[in-house]
């Protein structure tokens, strides 16, 4: 006489219990492991602080310093108002090498036109570099106003290259930036 050999339903239940729990077990112990060496692993992304800040220096220059940890080039907007003592901007903006001038330290500057100027050469951490003394006057103040200079700087890590030209529409390869 033949037997049926066939696995009744309890045993199945039984088998997939089991590899459920195997499953469970091994996707854990997994998860644990990676959460437990995580810490180790974790160093390998650093994400770059990129930063810069503009001061003055003793000689009344504008002075850009990247204040991150990772090479970077800059750029500034150099804002031109005439204001007066309350703050309030005069209803006609003056008007570059009409009504004031500003010289840039170096050659290293280049201008767009957007009114953005870069400085050509990248920035490793603490350097800085000197932009423009303050706006020179060409002529005569509108009554009550004097002519204020604000410089606005943003610095963007040189590499990868491809952010440079990304962000900015620039061409950089070694530590240098060019239209």
């Amino acid at each position: 006489m033949k037997q049926n050999r066939r696995p009744t339903l309890k045993k199945l239940y039984i088998l997939l219990f089991s590899l459920a729990v195997l499953l469970i077990g091994t996707v854990g112990g997994t998860v644990a492991y990676l959460v437990r060496e995580g810490g180790a692993a974790a160093g390998i992304f650093d994400k770059a602080v990129v930063s810069c800040e503009v001061t003055e220096n003793s000689a009344g220059d504008a002075v850009i310093r990247n204040t991150g940890d990772t090479d970077v080039f800059v750029r500034a907007f150099i804002l031109v108002n005439w204001k007066d003592e309350a703050g309030n901007v005069y209803s006609h903006s003056p008007k570059k090498d009409i009504d004031y001038s500003i010289e840039y330290s170096s050659d290293k500057w280049f201008a767009d036109e957007n009114g953005f100027v870069y400085y050509a050469e990248e920035l490793a951490p603490g350097d800085e570099v000197i932009l423009c003394s303050s706006a020179q006057l060409l002529t005569e103040l509108p009554e009550g106003y004097d002519l204020v200079t604000e410089i606005y700087a943003e610095a963007i890590q040189s590499e990868p290259a491809d952010a440079v030209f990304e962000s900015w529409n620039l061409t950089a390869a070694d530590g240098k930036i060019s239209r």
